[in-house]
């Protein structure tokens, strides 16, 4: 069991990780940048203005794209579920963020031209994150996930103070 914000987090923060060191493993084997130094202040600008719309569109509440409703479903801890311990980065060297890690390193290594699209898709990752930590803020509640081990997937919640 582990918190929704930390695990949405990791999963954004290692494929950024893995698209820079991609990157720039690409740029030092091949010798000279892909791009310019005008290409690589649009990349981050698109990329902070896609983090703000997707942001914006979790938090707002409609039907098929917000990730509000997700965390609102959330049911209850039990009163006797013990807690884990906060260390959140114990999870990053699991298989899946081992994935998550080479995919964009691949990805950028082999297409440093085309490495707009490693870096626009974990936006959503980080947009849901931000969008846990305003829900978590606003309610009073921590969201944690994988409390139920046949369903991994479903969000229970507990008061912040516990």
């Amino acid at each position: 069991m582990h918190r929704y914000v930390y695990h949405e987090l990791a999963a954004g923060v290692t494929w950024l990780a893995g698209a820079l060191i991609g990157w720039t493993a690409a740029v030092v084997v091949r010798g000279s940048v892909p791009v310019g130094g005008d290409t690589v202040l649009k990349v981050i600008a698109y990329t902070a203005g896609c983090l703000a719309v997707l942001t914006l569109l979790h938090v707002s509440g409609i039907r098929w794209v917000s990730g509000i409703r997700d965390l609102r479903g959330a049911v209850p801890l039990p009163s006797d579920a013990r807690l884990p311990r906060p260390a959140p980065f114990h999870v990053l060297l699991s298989p899946p963020y081992v994935l998550l890690f080479l995919a964009p390193v691949l990805l950028t290594y082999f297409w440093p031209d085309d490495s707009l699209i490693a870096f626009l898709l974990p936006m959503d990752w980080l947009a849901r994150a931000a969008a846990a930590v305003w829900f978590e803020r606003r309610t009073g509640r921590r969201v944690w996930r994988g409390y139920h081990h046949q369903e991994p997937w479903r969000l229970t919640y507990s008061p912040t103070t516990k």
